[in-house]
């Protein structure tokens, strides 16, 4: 049992979702895993973080609890782009698989291999990413 992280109706905070996903011998496929089910997306009526058609090349965990998840180039190209989408996709991301794999501490994005500057345009990516709290909803889902 899994909680991933969507966003609600409005992009202003990130909704948890229980799901049951195969567990994972290895930290870098239990994390693949994990982003595989959040772009395959919500099933309790949450907004998608990551776009749909997206293709994840994999995840690998350094030492240190950094995780690099590194995406083919359509997460650009698919994703629509405002800053609070950006966010709401850095921090699905980040909150899921700190939440989930408890060696991970924090996460960077790359595309093809390579350190991206931003998704589109409106938040560094250039600095890993830790758990964001705060943007968690508190309320009953």
């Amino acid at each position: 049992q899994f909680t991933l992280f969507f966003s609600d109706d409005n992009e202003r905070f990130l909704v948890p979702e229980v799901r049951y996903i195969t567990k994972e011998k290895k930290i870098d496929a239990q994390a693949e895993k994990l982003i595989a089910a959040l772009i395959d997306g919500p099933k309790q009526g949450h907004i998608r973080t990551i776009p749909e058609q997206t293709v994840l090349i994999g995840v690998s965990v350094k030492k240190g609890g950094a995780a690099v998840v590194n995406f083919k180039k359509n997460i650009i190209d698919l994703h629509p782009g405002s800053c609070t989408s950006e966010m709401m996709t850095i921090y699905s991301i980040a909150n899921t698989l700190t939440h989930n794999i408890s060696s991970i501490e924090s996460i960077s994005l790359q595309v093809e291999g390579k350190a991206i500057k931003t998704l589109k345009g409106h938040i560094s990516t250039e600095s890993p990413f830790l758990m964001n709290k705060d943007i968690i909803f508190k309320g009953s889902a």
